[in-house]
């Protein structure tokens, strides 16, 4: 090839995203920039921008679930094309403050699917336990409740949709509690880690923090399921919340 002449034409995509598909995308704005021209997300288009406003500087998880609070349990399955297991259990304090008091992430099998959520379920008050169960999940569903584990009546199926973007059920409603303070977020269990650190509370931070940037949303997916299990069986709020410091006494 001569200096100076320009290179011949070539795909800078595998050849799965043929032109058809890329025109598809180019529809969504968000996913055109983000996705295929890798630009930057700006605080704006940030979907939990509140999400910090919920963090206590040093506080641990073990610190909340030792308040024996009632917990719910949020379970995001990995699907076909997505190996990716996430378990997010969250206690409501004495002002139905939501407190994630354990998070496990994982490539498992359906044993080791079990074997973690009936060690999550040992560790707390466990209530309610709702499960994604879209598409083949919902076999593992069936599976867990005909085992007879400990908690398999606790277990509840949730199928995803456009319940997703639902204002008030959804994902923005996450936001909205994150904006009124109704979380407290154990910062403690991430604070001062390594920036490449890629531990399940590091996960959490990082997902909620970069949504829907991040290179993965498992744990986003299993704290909205969670957060719809508390919403449907936890006593329901008739004042807003009353700030987010946790008291240690």
């Amino acid at each position: 090839m001569n200096v100076g002449q320009p290179l011949p034409p070539c795909p800078i995509w595998d050849l799965k995203h043929s032109e058809a598909k890329l025109r598809e995308a180019q529809t969504d704005p968000f996913t055109w920039s983000h996705g295929y021209r890798l630009e930057s997300v700006t605080p704006g288009e940030r979907k939990f921008p509140s999400f910090e406003k919920c963090v206590q500087t040093g506080l641990m998880a073990a610190e909340l679930a030792a308040r024996r609070m009632p917990v719910y349990v949020g379970v995001d399955l990995a699907g076909k094309k997505r190996k990716g297991n996430a378990i997010f259990a969250l206690g409501l304090d004495a002002n139905l403050r939501r407190c994630p008091v354990e998070i496990r992430c994982g490539a498992w099998s359906s044993p080791d699917t079990v074997r973690n959520l009936a060690e999550v379920v040992a560790n707390h008050d466990v209530r309610f336990i709702q499960v994604e169960n879209n598409g083949y999940q919902q076999a593992l569903v069936d599976w867990i409740k005909e085992s007879k584990q400990d908690f398999w009546m606790k277990v509840e199926s949730f199928t995803t949709g456009s319940n997703k973007t639902d204002l008030d059920v959804g994902l923005p409603a996450l936001e909205v509690e994150f904006y009124n303070e109704g979380w407290i977020i154990p910062g403690g269990e991430f604070e001062g880690h390594p920036p490449a650190c890629a531990c399940d509370w590091c996960r959490f931070r990082d997902e909620f923090v970069n949504y829907p940037k991040g290179t993965s949303t498992d744990v986003v997916m299993a704290a909205w399921i969670c957060r719809d299990a508390a919403s449907k069986w936890a006593p329901k709020r008739s004042t807003p919340f009353k700030g987010r410091n946790f008291s240690r006494r």
